[in-house]
């Protein structure tokens, strides 16, 4: 007789407390940060042990307008100070108060990256610096703190006049909190800085804050780690040939192509502010790369180009580069891991020969596999223009070295790392959940596919039976130290 297996139910009781929980930082927000004027919708809240979503129709209300009273069962009598009022909060929250936080409050910037926050820290940090006017800069990255935290944040950031630097990359915001942000951009006009990279927006998501950027003052954005596409790409190429702010742009690691990546292209043209773009890991390909070259050659305020990875062949990268007969501002252009050919790249670095004066400092071709004989072009050019370098991959002397799918997968880890400024170390910790130095082989697997790591699963499998030294059944710290120690002077030697 065959067994008939039972769906496992949740126990009553841990429910009732999670209910209660869930109820009761819901009401310390609705009091004492959510906006309360005669003239308000009333707001409708949906309360459940999993989700907790608040629909504002009306939040245009400054901090004073804000219900900071706290009378209920708890003790929340929060005086003026701001230590105390933080302390107050997390022991209604029922949370442990962050030693950074009680340390920065006085300071002009707060750092609790990687912190573990969550939405319910967010609420306490947000009670504390409502009437802060020293903190100018904001970093919140990789606390997963989700819509239901920038929620509790938008209170704050919408009305902000301190706050110019802020960072809350790496926080699963998704399209859920789009609406949240695209108030604080429409409201907010002293951000300046701002990194909403790797959270989950999608072409939908990106059309919403587009629009909602429009007269913002922001003058360094990171978009990067998301899933923009065309919609976006033609979006945000109709922005910037409007926008008179902009001065970096971090569009790396979406899905612009064609008519996305030629928008952008047309945007750049018409652009006379944005000094630096970094358009690297997407698919701009032959179209994009010739408007881009069109583009450069009538712009002359950019400085710094990053298209590594983008599909670019020989003969869009000669059509990029000869830009540079008219082009006087470029000084950095990033291309490599696109297929650069040697004899390409000599075209273009005989090109650069004939031009004086010429501009360009540095030509980045990393990771493309040359033929020796592209070193006797770089010391010739050099001697014509001495300011001007250029980073090449390997130099293919004798033979060519055997791919090793470990090896590369490490590379792409250190790429990513770099990529986002973020160290060895804090990628682990974000695979590692519960703080044991130690993952699962499917713990590696699933953290290395949620990153946006674009490594395949034969690589995944080579690199971790490359790790694994010890055969225990998990990748260790150590372990991934070493490895990628290993293969750092592997490539130094080559």
């Amino acid at each position: 007789m065959q067994a008939i297996s039972k769906t496992p139910t949740k126990d009553p009781s841990i429910e009732a407390i999670q209910n209660s929980r869930v109820s009761h930082i819901e009401n310390i927000y609705n009091r004492n940060l959510r906006p309360v004027d005669s003239g308000t919708t009333q707001v409708e809240v949906e309360t459940s042990v999993h989700d907790i979503s608040l629909k504002r129709e009306n939040t245009h209300h400054s901090l004073d307008s804000y219900n900071f009273d706290s009378e209920s069962d708890y003790d929340s009598s929060f005086n003026t100070d701001a230590t105390t009022e933080y302390e107050s909060i997390c022991q209604s929250l029922r949370i442990v108060p962050c030693s950074i936080v009680l340390k920065s409050l006085s300071t002009s910037s707060i750092c609790l990256n990687n912190y573990g926050l969550t939405s319910t820290g967010i609420l306490a940090l947000t009670f504390a610096l409502k009437n802060n006017i020293s903190v100018s800069k904001l970093d919140l990255s990789g606390n997963e703190i989700g819509a239901t935290g920038l929620r509790h944040l938008s209170i704050l950031l919408e009305e902000s006049i301190s706050i110019t630097d802020l960072n809350i990359s790496r926080n699963f915001i998704g399209s859920e909190g789009v609406r949240y942000l695209e108030d604080i951009f429409k409201k907010n006009r002293y951000l300046k800085i701002v990194d909403i990279s790797s959270n989950n927006f999608n072409d939908e998501d990106g059309l919403i804050l587009i629009e909602s950027l429009e007269d913002s003052s922001i003058t360094h954005l990171n978009l990067s780690q998301n899933k923009l596409g065309e919609k976006s790409g033609i979006a945000i190429g109709k922005w910037l040939a409007d926008n008179g702010n902009l001065v970096e742009l971090n569009l790396s690691w979406n899905h612009f192509r064609k008519k996305g990546a030629v928008s952008i292209g047309k945007g750049i043209w018409d652009n006379n502010y944005l000094k630096q773009i970094n358009l690297a890991w997407n698919g701009f390909g032959s179209e994009g790369a010739e408007m881009l070259g069109k583009a450069l050659a009538h712009n002359v305020i950019l400085e710094e180009l990053d298209l590594r990875s983008n599909r670019i062949g020989p003969a869009a990268f000669a059509s990029l580069a000869v830009c540079f007969k008219d082009n006087n501002s470029l000084k950095k252009l990033i291309i490599g891991k696109n297929n650069i050919t040697t004899d390409s790249l000599e075209a273009v670095l005989k090109l650069f020969s004939t031009l004086n004066p010429f501009y360009l400092e540095l030509l980045d071709v990393s990771d493309v596999t040359l033929k020796p004989s592209i070193h006797e072009s770089i010391q010739a050019l050099k001697e014509i223009h001495p300011n001007f370098n250029c980073l090449h991959g390997f130099l293919n002397f004798s033979k060519k070295k055997a791919y090793n799918p470990s090896e590369a997968a490490i590379m792409y880890i250190q790429e990513y790392c770099q990529t986002n400024n973020v160290s060895l170390m804090d990628l682990f910790a974000k695979l590692d959940t519960d703080g044991s130095m130690s993952v699962s082989y499917d713990e590696f697997k699933e953290g290395l596919k949620q990153s946006g790591i674009p490594i395949t699963p034969a690589q995944i499998d080579a690199l971790i039976a490359y790790l694994d030294r010890d055969g225990d059944g998990e990748i260790d710290f150590s372990e991934l130290v070493i490895g990628e120690e290993q293969v750092r002077k592997s490539m130094e030697n080559n």
